[in-house]
């Protein structure tokens, strides 16, 4: 399991995801061609597993770029919202082939509107971290 997996898993059972993204519409590493707002791309920033005296802790973590669409700003920040709140509680949770996965906000939050005003964009940074299922 990555982190990426571990967040798509956690966002499309969320139902405060699902109120202003279609579960269908959260997206690993980039979005198709000719999708249209709302919708979510997740990305990774950073990924890391601490070195030990007898090799790695088999304890990763993961940076995870999480850029929230929508036609307007408003409503990017409302995603945003709905993402930051779902990860934001997850502590010592299993998800999927994963456990003791801990979420938490990277403090980084950026806006953004394209120059033509059609697409907004919320881009926030969590932390993932999580041991897979022995």
């Amino acid at each position: 399991m990555n982190g990426i997996a571990i967040v798509v898993a956690l966002l499309t059972a969320s139902e405060s995801v699902a109120a202003v993204v279609p579960k269908t519409a959260i997206f690993p590493i980039k979005a198709p061609q000719g999708v249209t707002a709302p919708y979510i791309v997740l990305n990774i920033a950073g990924d890391a597993d601490e070195q030990m005296l007898n090799g790695t802790a088999n304890y990763p973590e993961t940076r995870i770029e999480a850029a929230c669409y929508a036609t307007t700003g408003t409503a990017a920040l409302l995603i945003a919202d709905a993402v930051q709140q779902t990860l934001g509680n997850v502590v010592k949770q299993i998800v999927g082939a994963a456990r003791d996965v801990d979420i938490y906000f990277a403090n980084f939050k950026v806006t953004e509107e394209a120059e033509d005003g059609v697409l907004a964009r919320v881009i926030l940074h969590f932390y993932v971290r999580w041991r897979n299922a022995a």
